[in-house]
């Protein structure tokens, strides 16, 4: 299914070029973040086919993709594209789409297969990614937004160890080795990031920030400015 998606595509086309295709669901300004991670295969329609027989599905199958209507920028429309990418390798897939309000609780009830999903990171940290999107959901309060099932209690443990390791060396290698089973178990494919627009005149400079929050005590006035 990676395969069939051309990102790229995605990028040029329905987002005109204002997103950054991404292997990998963490921003670069995210601790834990490897550059080598957000690497991201070239779609391959003839290798998707392929690998579609190997696993036992040489005519595809039909699925439903859920998706937001109100809430990332273009949101409807990468569905709508992811679908048609995926028609073109035998999936035939049809696109729900919702109001953000009624996507979310379908996510956290778990009620959905397929969907489309953000997730912003306000901690910079990734242990935020971790908590909320592949811990196994309800350990220890984790994995509210996890809606794939996943669970892997080695991988819980070394979650759970995030909280209270003081120790920095330590605690970014088990962030990297957890990065690792993620990257490698696939049960997410990430997209690209989403880029923030702001928008000023010549007199006002307006920090941008990643988590998307205007902070007023950060604004300076250009006296000079013409």
């Amino acid at each position: 299914m990676e395969l069939a998606i051309d990102r790229d595509a995605i990028k040029r086309s329905v987002m005109r070029g204002l997103s950054n295709p991404s292997g990998v669901m963490a921003p670069s300004f995210v601790n834990g973040y490897d550059k080598a991670m957000a690497a991201y295969p070239k779609a391959d329609v003839n290798k998707a086919k392929a690998l579609l027989a190997e696993a036992g599905y040489p005519n595809g199958f039909t699925l439903t993709l859920h998706s937001p209507n109100d809430r990332y920028v273009n949101d409807e429309a990468i569905s709508t594209a992811i679908a048609g990418f995926l028609g073109r390798v035998g999936i035939k897939t049809e696109v729900s789409s919702r109001p953000i309000a009624q996507h979310s609780v379908s996510i956290v009830n778990a009620d959905s297969d397929f969907y489309l999903y953000g997730w912003g990171v306000p901690t910079y940290d990734s242990a935020y990614i971790f908590d909320f999107l592949v811990a196994t959901r309800g350990k220890e309060g984790r994995g509210a937004q996890n809606a794939t099932h996943y669970s892997n209690p080695e991988l819980d443990a070394k979650i759970i160890s995030l909280s209270s390791e003081s120790d920095v060396a330590k605690r970014n290698a088990t962030i990297k080795d957890i990065w690792q089973v993620v990257q490698k178990e696939r049960f997410y494919i990430p997209l690209h990031d989403q880029v923030i627009h702001f928008a000023s005149v010549k007199s006002i400079n307006v920090p941008v920030h990643p988590d998307n929050v205007l902070h007023f005590k950060d604004v300076k006035i250009n006296k000079n400015a013409k």
